[in-house]
């Protein structure tokens, strides 16, 4: 029994040890079965214990963001699908923001045609008042969505991707070689890489990053984590292997996305092989969101971090968690 009760003082000594200040030493845990339709109820006055319940209907979902105490957040109808660009497959008009579906595909708005936003242009154009063809590699841009799908507008001109070396002068990540940009020159450079990665973490100060000679660059962010013990984690850096998966998948997805409305050059897009695009967005979302997502219960998942494990595929997720684990 002794023993028992050190380890539960140990266990509680470890969660306050890293507690987040900023987090407002939030707790998750998974809830009864969903009743009275409640998805998230905080069931202790500080605000600290969250109980959750996801919705028994795939119709519904739940508007976490403003759960408190004495004020549970009840499951909602999910909002209606936006309307489907040029380009992409359809049943009838109505599918599609043009409200124009012939042989199955959205049709958009033709060269010189007026519009007021890319998205009302068909595939090969963008919209500047009127429908213009998108730009080819090194003519003027102002934006990325101008340029063809293999390109992004960096320093006035359209540049393919990831394609500059170190210390050539851009403006836009996406350009250099490795998707990053050292803010004290504005040249292309090696991302600064976290030295410790998937350990709790209490200040920013615990998210140390170091540059590609291995000193001290500064600091990530300690961002709060939805899990049971109230954990937070150092956020990833543009130099970690996470981040440069990005850019290695990204380059399959550029050997198709021609034929993609410009606004769906990233995905989703029926011209890009899915298994390709979804292992692009499971990086995307493990970069953006890994700090969330470490040991989430099943009920954490499908509430609070469902934007990652509801994209269908878990083959990387199991590949990055062990990389995270082994350094």
């Amino acid at each position: 029994m002794i023993k028992e009760l050190l380890l539960l003082l140990y266990f509680i000594i470890l969660v306050y040890a890293f507690a987040n200040t900023k987090c407002g030493g939030k707790r998750y845990k998974c809830g009864e079965e969903n009743q009275n339709n409640v998805c998230v109820n905080v069931s202790e006055y500080r605000g600290k214990v969250h109980e959750l319940s996801p919705c028994a209907d795939d119709d519904k979902t739940c508007l976490w963001q403003d759960a408190a105490y004495q004020k549970p957040i009840y499951c909602t109808d999910k909002p209606a699908k936006d309307k489907i660009l040029p380009g992409e497959t359809c049943s009838g008009d109505s599918d599609c923001l043009s409200n124009s579906c012939i042989g199955g595909i959205c049709l958009g708005l033709k060269l010189n045609q007026q519009c007021s936003r890319h998205q009302q242009c068909d595939v090969g154009y963008y919209c500047d008042t009127y429908c213009k063809e998108q730009v080819q590699f090194e003519q003027l841009c102002s934006n990325d969505y101008q340029c063809t799908n293999n390109c992004v507008c960096n320093l006035g001109k359209c540049a393919y991707y990831y394609s500059l070396e170190n210390n050539i002068k851009a403006d836009n990540p996406k350009a250099c070689y490795y998707g990053y940009i050292n803010p004290n020159n504005g040249t292309c450079q090696n991302g600064p890489h976290s030295l410790t990665k998937s350990k709790p973490c209490e200040t920013d100060t615990d998210c140390i990053l170091l540059d590609s000679n291995e000193k001290l660059y500064g600091y990530s962010e300690c961002q709060c984590g939805f899990n049971a013990g109230g954990f937070s984690y150092c956020s990833l850096a543009e130099g970690d292997p996470e981040y440069l998966k990005i850019l290695e998948l990204f380059q399959w997805l550029l050997q198709v996305n021609q034929y993609c409305h410009t606004i769906l050059r990233y995905g989703p897009c029926s011209s890009l092989y899915l298994d390709e695009y979804i292992d692009y967005q499971k990086a995307v979302k493990f970069y953006e969101l890994q700090s969330q997502i470490m040991f989430n219960d099943e009920c954490i998942q499908k509430i609070y971090t469902d934007e990652y494990w509801g994209i269908n595929s878990d083959r990387l997720y199991i590949l990055l968690i062990i990389l995270l684990l082994l350094q």
